[in-house]
């Protein structure tokens, strides 16, 4: 068909695969939790003379460093969280409620999971910034603890956690918390910490904790994705970094169904975040199969009435690697997503097609005579609509496999993060654009 009907950007031109290209970093961005870290417990009447209650410090979500030494904020990735805060502690005259001084610490606490053991590890450190004229001594009284099937260690000081006037030492206290469920095959459970904190002005004892828990912070912790026992912040959506250097065949389609059709597929900015189909959701159709293994019979199936390569007798076809490459079925959004054109409604698809693979939008990955590759509408399908809700490219085996090695396997992407059945997480294509 003569002229461009695609509305593919630059002819689909992009570089030929660069097979030296080594693999992307992982992207351990952080979240930000908006609000105060610490908040006051519940209320007290006065009692000892004098006594102290707490006060607390709001904190800004808008700080993106995991761990800042500088800023005040509360940040979370996949594996580990910090809040850093100032907290003031008031002592008041029990007798008559006036105020007589007061002592303000500041307090960084970090959170870090691992993805193979059960223990998680938190660490705060504790350092005096200033008191009003009647404090002499200030000893900060700190609890980590937790909710659900777990367990908290011994809690240890590094440093005195009591400072005297004009002090500036910096206190270090750690205590590990541990999944008690580690033990039990097939299963995954949520552990909610939580922090305690309270002071002693002039050897005077609080009255209030001051309290600090957060929902993001929930702590997921699994046998399920494999028998050793492994934790993550099960609130946080991991990054998907394709190698786009080393397998641009399926990141042109990837870019291209990300950017052309309406439910973006994983774009962040753009769209939803792509959802983990778990390898444990049987198909409705067939409850002896997998959802996965239907979606891509469903997409990608090898029949007449389904997928064929793309090898026409004249004209362009599908470029391989090698003498012993093949041409393979490339599917947008993945078959182990909710997104999958073959998931059902029934179970939480969002894009199901009526029949199969054929109502996609239709590609194929081709080469020029200069060498360079390009993506292009197949000339035996009709010119898509661009509101179609997933894609299929004919493109080589070799591209297709190794785009997704860094995915799946027993070090990929969605072992290392943990991924669970309904799990969100974006596809970056790591500056790769058509």
């Amino acid at each position: 068909m003569p002229g461009d009907y695609s509305g593919i950007p630059d002819n689909g031109t992009f570089p030929a695969p660069d097979d030296t290209a080594p693999d992307p970093a992982d992207d351990t961005t952080p979240q930000s939790i908006d609000g105060p870290f610490f908040t006051s417990g519940g209320g007290s009447s006065l009692a000892a003379k004098p006594a102290v209650k707490t006060a607390t410090t709001t904190v800004s979500g808008d700080d993106t460093d995991a761990c800042s030494v500088t800023e005040k904020s509360i940040t979370y990735n996949r594996t580990s969280a910090c809040a850093y805060d100032d907290i003031t502690i008031s002592a008041y005259d029990a007798s008559n409620g006036e105020y007589i001084g007061s002592a303000t610490f500041s307090v960084r606490l970090s959170v870090h999971t691992d993805t193979n053991s059960a223990t998680i590890k938190e660490e705060a450190r504790v350092a005096l910034l200033s008191t009003t004229a009647a404090i002499e001594t200030a000893r900060f009284i700190f609890n980590a603890e937790c909710r659900g099937y777990c367990s908290v260690g011994t809690a240890q000081w590094a440093g005195s956690d009591t400072w005297t006037k004009g002090d500036s030492h910096t206190a270090t206290y750690t205590r590990d918390l541990s999944w008690d469920q580690a033990g039990t095959p097939g299963i995954k459970g949520d552990i909610t910490p939580y922090w305690k904190a309270n002071a002693s002005l002039n050897g005077s004892p609080t009255i209030n904790d001051a309290i600090a828990e957060k929902d993001p912070l929930t702590i997921r912790c699994d046998t399920k994705v494999k028998t050793t026992p492994g934790c993550v912040f099960g609130w946080d959506k991991p990054t998907y970094i394709m190698n786009t250097k080393k397998w641009s065949a399926a990141a042109a389609h990837a870019w291209l169904m990300q950017n052309k059709l309406p439910s973006h597929f994983g774009l962040k900015g753009r769209g939803e975040p792509l959802k983990y189909l778990g390898d444990e959701v049987m198909a409705p159709s067939d409850p002896t199969k997998t959802q996965r293994a239907v979606n891509r019979d469903t997409i990608c199936g090898r029949t007449l009435n389904n997928f064929q390569p793309y090898l026409p007798v004249n004209g362009p076809g599908t470029v391989l690697q090698s003498a012993s490459d093949t041409v393979s079925c490339d599917e947008i959004a993945f078959a182990a997503t909710y997104q999958s054109g073959g998931t059902p409604a029934s179970i939480g698809g969002t894009n199901p097609v009526t029949t199969n693979g054929n109502e996609c939008v239709q590609t194929f990955v081709g080469k020029r005579s200069d060498g360079s590759w390009y993506i292009d509408l197949r000339r035996d399908f009709p010119m898509p609509t661009w509101r179609e809700g997933c894609g299929r490219s004919s493109m080589s085996s070799r591209q297709n496999s190794g785009s997704m090695g860094a995915y799946g396997g027993a070090n990929g992407f969605s072992v290392k993060n943990r991924l669970l059945d309904g799990d969100e997480y974006w596809l970056d294509l790591n500056g790769f654009t058509l």
